[in-house]
């Protein structure tokens, strides 16, 4: 059994200021490409988005620490992620545009009982999915929804209409 090597476990072997630089880039690259990807993919977590998630950490790894076994390097790059999500968030509270650019908005896709066709191509939501989300909700068909809405975060709500 090897002794435990000190200096290889904490010292790293590349500049704190690339790591944060990768780890920076990274960051913008995937908040971009998720957004580019789009809203109803977030929803779901079949088994191939699993996978995707496992395989995106793995395809990243290298471009955010190198070669560079130490823990330093890890925290360091784990730190400005985490710090460069905070800044996300607290932009997106802070200011509405910023909200709408990081997290997009919500979009109507039903209106008083019937689907839109246009946002939900947009969506790439189709009919049976919208009609297995109004079940989901206990309602029998559209003709109980006065609106829908694909939020942000790629959940469908429903407004009932008001009983007569």
């Amino acid at each position: 059994m090897k002794a435990i090597d000190w200096h290889r476990l904490w010292v790293p072997e590349v500049s704190p200021w690339e790591v944060v630089l990768r780890a920076a880039l990274v960051f913008a690259f995937l908040l971009v490409a998720l957004r580019i990807v789009g809203r109803k993919e977030l929803t779901r977590w079949s088994k191939s988005d699993v996978v995707l998630l496992i395989l995106l950490s793995q395809a990243v790894r290298e471009t955010l620490v190198v070669h560079d076994p130490s823990l330093t390097t890890s925290f360091l790059s784990l730190a400005t992620l985490l710090g460069l999500e905070w800044l996300a968030s607290w932009a997106a509270y802070r200011s509405p545009a910023a909200g709408r650019w990081l997290n997009g908005s919500r979009r109507l896709v039903v209106q008083g009982g019937r689907p839109l066709p246009e946002p939900m191509r947009r969506s790439r939501l189709t009919r049976d999915d919208l009609l297995a989300n109004v079940r989901d909700r206990g309602m029998r068909d559209l003709e109980e929804v006065e609106e829908g809405y694909v939020e942000p975060n790629g959940r469908l709500t429903f407004v009932r209409k008001k009983p007569r």
